[in-house]
């Protein structure tokens, strides 16, 4: 199954880097300062490596998610994504990854909701911090100008990030990127399931949401899997406190099953873990 999610990233990387001024467009990208052991100098582990595309292939996208939501037009709530401001806040690589997924996520939020005007800034920001993660320049290169005219053309854009797919399983497979990979992972995920609970847990239940319900109790085994992917990183300090909050997390959604998923109760109790988590990788 293609990643829509990650795919949609690297279009918004391609559709910012269509428009600006020349001066722009030839900027060369700098190395951030930020980007040493915790990141760039970070030994390649194959077996994390391995698990890392077993998972990948198994873990429904985050834009899958969003989109399900937008299906069965659930609410939308613009205070849900994240505020574009907040990206002069990420120093570091593992901010700068885990907020690259974020975004990436609120882009499908708001485009599968159609709020067609706020997209261009958002594909700006995603571009800037792919840009301060020294991975844009390949991606920009796949599908050029067609993108221009095409802000509003689901279709086209569909169809392009089809091509981008191969561009983007290359940046995933490169042995230097493991651990950016696994962050965009974390944080795509986590957004996701932030817009995911806040929605649902004001919902009466009904027999429309069927399907969204069955994600909700399917989360439990992609969290147990990007859980042990990150704690493979433990010794990493940034991402000790993140790691812990995630596996605080998954022994709480252990504990659920087809039934006490979909009781308000519990949807709350969830939302508000994942809201804490949240609320730690945008701040």
């Amino acid at each position: 199954m293609k990643k829509y999610f990650f795919i949609l990233l690297i279009s918004a990387l391609v559709l910012t880097s269509c428009g600006g001024n020349q001066e722009e467009k030839n900027e060369k990208t700098v190395a951030d300062t930020s980007m040493t052991a915790d990141t760039a100098d970070t030994p390649v582990d194959d077996l994390v490596d391995f698990k890392f595309h077993v998972y990948l292939a198994n873990i429904p996208s985050p834009f899958e998610t969003i989109y399900e939501l937008s299906k069965v037009k659930a609410p939308f709530n613009r205070n849900l994504v994240n505020k574009l401001e907040n990206e002069s806040k990420y120093i570091t690589s593992s901010k700068k990854a885990l907020n690259y997924g974020v975004y990436g996520v609120d882009l499908a939020y708001l485009a599968t909701n159609e709020q067609f005007k706020e997209l261009p800034k958002y594909f700006k920001t995603t571009r800037n911090i792919a840009n301060s993660l020294n991975t844009a320049e390949s991606f920009d290169k796949i599908v050029g100008k067609r993108m221009e005219s095409n802000w509003e053309n689901k279709d086209t854009i569909t169809r392009l990030m089809d091509e981008a797919f191969e561009a983007t399983d290359a940046y995933l497979s490169s042995n230097q990127r493991q651990l950016i990979a696994i962050q965009i992972l974390t944080g795509g995920w986590i957004e996701s399931q932030n817009i995911l609970f806040s929605v649902m847990k004001d919902i009466e239940k009904d027999v429309k949401y069927d399907k969204i319900y069955k994600i909700l109790n399917e989360q439990r085994f992609h969290l147990k899997s990007i859980t042990e992917l990150l704690t493979k990183y433990d010794s990493k300090s940034e991402l000790k406190p993140l790691i812990a909050k995630m596996s605080i997390l998954n022994e709480e959604f252990q504990k659920t099953n087809n039934d006490t998923m979909v009781e308000k109760k519990k949807l709350a109790e969830l939302s508000s873990k994942i809201e804490e988590i949240r609320a730690m990788i945008i701040n």
